[in-house]
């Protein structure tokens, strides 16, 4: 009776369910343990729902992107690129690590404290407002100036105020987003990227087919008002759920965690994303360095394929590392930490090597003069497997709090990445790739020996108690 109550509590859905009739031993035992583990409930649920999001979204979002590669060319393509690495530097200050912030706090207080829980969300999404509406001015104010300057094209200006308004939606989004996560409302935010990826996938043929490369960052403008949307509406539900008042009119006394979490996770995000674009930028500066860019934008999306389970699971084990070190079991963090990283590098490696195998059709999809930058993606998918690992990582240490040390691991990151390019840059879109892959190497390294020590100075601290 025990087992049948224990397979009946798994919280897988239902589609995906087995008929007891026909499971065999391995898979009732499997579903046993994991029934009698409320640890193991909460991070299967999470990963299942977050996976299937996942796949949604990424499936979308790679169709829109072949489709935008195929219509804009290579060039095209390499100036879309170009924009989206620009909204991802400038979408750290828009944020302002306020998705981070919401997700570790709401996590933590939702079941002791939920009237703070309720200050936290009200605060990063207010704060997200001001922020966002800032950042989209300067870029609004400036995108003549970073268009015909550091991009090299002033026919992108446009494109760059269209960005704006992404800005300002992003860092709203960004911070609904992160306190959904800190729920652990994971079928929701399944549901956000399914709907978000379908819909933007149909925006983005129109909006292409009509305009070329504004309409695509238009594309992305009315994709990023639906999440927004679909955010807010989900969001409320959890709150209402949870007894939290969304008015929550004490959020402002909560000030202080802006200086001492989201600052931190904003100069997290500065030692990173900036040397993305830096590094592009020095990329389309060289001789044909759009169509070079446009290759390694299309690498970029298989890259993103590889990075997305990883990306799920780290979605899912923040808020869950975050709780159990506040309830003191550090034994429990450190097995779910172990069990995601050895998840995190087999699920990476296999992804690249699939990739690796198909690597020549792949490209092929994109359209004509692609295929030459077959070794770009074999390079960039194979670092992506190595960053899955890191990322993984860089969880538990936020949710310890170690964002400093975070900051100093990825600052040696950012240096590595930087250097390698500009040693490489004559190589266009394959030294890039060389650098990505050099410099994950480094941040493997450097990130095992961090948790390991982290880890066991937990361990010595436990055991002095």
């Amino acid at each position: 009776m025990k087992e049948e109550a224990c397979l009946r509590s798994t919280p897988i859905p239902t589609f995906l369910r087995t008929r007891r009739s026909y499971c065999s031993g391995l898979y009732r035992t499997l579903m046993f343990r994991l029934g009698a583990s409320r640890l193991a409930k909460r991070a299967l649920s999470g990963t299942v729902w977050s996976l299937l999001g996942a796949v949604g979204g990424k499936c979308f979002g790679l169709m829109a992107s072949v489709y935008a590669a195929r219509v804009l060319g290579k060039q095209g393509f390499g100036q879309f690129g170009i924009v989206q690495s620009t909204l991802d530097s400038f979408g750290l200050f828009a944020g302002m690590g306020l998705g981070l912030t919401a997700t570790k706090f709401v996590a933590e207080l939702r079941e002791t404290d939920p009237a703070r829980a309720g200050h936290i969300v009200a605060l990063s999404r207010r704060v997200a407002l001001v922020t966002g509406s800032l950042t989209a001015a300067v870029v609004l104010l400036f995108a003549d100036k970073l268009a015909s300057g550091a991009m090299a094209a002033p026919s992108m200006a446009m494109g760059l105020r269209i960005a704006s308004i992404v800005l300002l939606l992003g860092a709203v989004n960004g911070a609904q987003r992160g306190a959904l996560s800190g729920f652990e409302a994971f079928r929701s935010i399944a549901q956000i990227a399914v709907i978000g990826g379908a819909v933007g996938l149909f925006i983005m043929v129109a909006a292409v087919s009509c305009a070329g490369l504004n309409g695509a960052v238009w594309a992305l403008a009315g994709n990023m008002a639906v999440a927004c949307v679909l955010t807010g509406h989900f969001l409320k539900r959890e709150m209402a759920e949870h007894y939290i008042d969304r008015r929550a009119h004490g959020a402002w006394n909560e000030w202080r965690i802006l200086g001492s979490f989201s600052l931190p996770a904003v100069l997290s995000g500065l030692s990173v994303l900036p040397a993305y674009w830096a590094c592009n930028l020095i990329l389309v500066n060289q001789p044909n360095g759009y169509d070079e860019m446009g290759l390694l934008n299309a690498a970029t999306q298989w890259r993103n394929v590889v990075l997305f389970v990883p990306s799920v699971i780290v979605s899912v084990i923040l808020p869950m590392l975050a709780s159990l070190g506040a309830e003191g079991q550090h034994q429990k963090q450190r097995k779910l930490l172990a069990a995601n990283v050895a998840a995190a590098a087999a699920i990476g490696l296999s992804a690249a090597l699939a990739i690796f195998v198909l690597s020549k059709p792949i490209m092929g999809i994109f359209g004509s003069g692609f295929e030459s930058g077959r070794t770009i993606l074999i390079l960039q998918v194979f670092a992506a497997a190595i960053a899955s690992t890191t990322w993984v990582l860089g969880q538990f240490l936020i949710s310890a709090g170690e964002m400093w040390w975070l900051i100093a691991l990825q600052l040696i990151w950012a240096c590595a990445y930087l250097g390698l390019t500009w040693a490489f840059r004559s190589k266009g879109g394959e030294g890039v790739s060389w650098a990505y892959l050099l410099a994950y190497i480094v941040h493997l390294l450097t990130m095992s020996t961090l948790t390991c020590w982290k880890l066991k100075q937990r361990g010595t601290q436990r055991a002095a108690m």
